[in-house]
């Protein structure tokens, strides 16, 4: 199916509850994925954690959906869920074959909406975050990342783990749980998706009938919408991390988020996943030619843009040995500098637009990670990008990935983060 088939449908129930359908026959299965705008920059200081273990709380039931019924209810019928939290969002994802999809969706609309956030449940479910947390801190590139954001949104909410902090954790309670889930998990904050083998109006008849009884909303104290600031003079942070093998460099660069202007920040990033490509990926890519096949200074490397609500960030992240980081940390600048300077080949940005395209096409061949792609786009708030990315791209040209390069990705922009491998 490609993208440009059966646009879905987005239709708003009268609660305020968005939902977005696409109708894909023959299927034989039905994928549903509910995102709510109650990730971590939802959170107070205090309350640091709180959007993920709540998360994990979510699954201990309702009244009426008892621990393990969920879980029983979806693998007896061969189904899948899960999870995830991040900044800006929360989601929860299930896949179905069609005939049991009906029978099986109201126990997941009953833990969203009617979460009890037991008591007797709540300590052994912080143990298992606290042991997630600790597995996380011995992960040298989960400890990169946090303080890679702690350095570059000091004032900003992206700069808290979502994960929280052992002493946010432990101080959290049932009590202010629940306030944070009668807060955020409303209909009007709250975006379902529905891919998959099942026609529009059976899909709204059930969604209106199980997601319409939601509790009163609650008022709770959360940070006002800010945006990132940006970089003006080049920084640089040290980690030093004793049990590692491999040195990590970082760079990283910071771009408007979507909240800031929708449309062009969709641009930009389009122009950042061209580049990614263009830089690391594939062996004709210009750092992996260089640094990898030819000089043989890295042992692997990825560039990677990440856009949310209040910054994007391009970064470029390699594994080396500790005598190369300040080596090839110049190299990667240089390169930035000469995309800045000169425009990338057409036979470069051809293969960018090949790869992502084909890309783009790969992940819509499913109901489940298509209802991803739908939720994510809908909440950055243009829901045609989804179905649009490939013309995008195919529209990008060198002369707009030289103008965000020399906009954005200057020296005096970036932050080098180099994590040595000994004191």
């Amino acid at each position: 199916m490609s993208f440009n088939a059966h646009r879905p449908a987005r239709i708003t129930l009268d609660n305020g509850l968005t939902l977005i359908h696409q109708h894909r026959p023959h299927t034989g299965v039905v994928a549903i994925d509910v995102w709510v705008k109650a990730g971590a920059i939802y959170e107070s200081d205090a309350w640091c954690g709180m959007a993920h273990f709540l998360e994990h709380m979510i699954f201990k039931g309702s009244e009426r959906v008892q621990p393990g019924m969920f879980d029983q209810a979806v693998e007896s019928h061969g189904g899948a869920a899960n999870a995830g939290t991040g900044y800006d969002y929360a989601h929860y994802h299930m896949v179905m074959a069609q005939q049991h999809f009906a029978d099986t969706l109201p126990y997941l609309a009953d833990i969203l909406v009617h979460a009890t956030i037991p008591e007797s449940s709540f300590e052994s479910e912080r143990q298992v975050v606290f042991e997630e947390l600790r597995q996380c801190w011995d992960n040298p590139d989960y400890v990169a990342f946090q303080q890679l954001g702690e350095q570059l949104y000091p004032t900003h909410g992206y700069q808290r783990p979502i994960l929280g902090t052992p002493e946010t954790l432990a101080a959290l309670s049932p009590e202010t749980m629940r306030q944070f889930h009668r807060a955020f998990y409303q209909p009007d904050n709250m975006t379902i998706v529905v891919v998959g083998d099942l026609d529009q109006a059976t899909t709204v008849d059930l969604i209106h009938q199980h997601f319409s009884d939601f509790a009163a909303p609650t008022a709770v104290i959360t940070p006002p919408p800010q945006t990132a600031q940006a970089i003006v003079k080049h920084q640089h942070q040290d980690i030093h991390l004793s049990q590692i093998e491999e040195s990590r460099l970082i760079l990283s660069w910071l771009m408007p988020g979507w909240r800031t202007e929708v449309t062009q920040a969709l641009h930009q990033g389009y122009c950042c996943d061209m580049l990614s490509v263009i830089l690391a990926s594939g062996r004709s890519s210009r750092l992996i030619q260089e640094l990898l096949e030819t000089q043989g200074l890295v042992y692997d490397l990825d560039a990677n843009f990440s856009l949310q609500r209040d910054a994007g960030l391009f970064s470029i992240t390699a594994w080396l040995p500790e005598t190369k980081l300040a080596t090839v940390e110049s190299i990667l600048h240089d390169h930035l500098g000469t995309i800045a300077e000169t425009p990338v080949s057409e036979v470069e940005l051809a293969r960018a637009q090949r790869f992502l395209s084909n890309e783009a096409a790969f992940s819509t061949e499913l109901p489940e990670p298509m209802a991803g792609i739908y939720g994510y786009y809908d909440m950055v708030g243009d829901l045609s990008a989804a179905w649009k990315y490939p013309d995008r791209i195919n529209a990008i040209s060198a002369a707009a990935i030289q103008q965000v390069a020399q906009t954005y990705l200057g020296f005096d922009q970036s932050l080098t983060t180099m994590v040595h491998t000994s004191d």
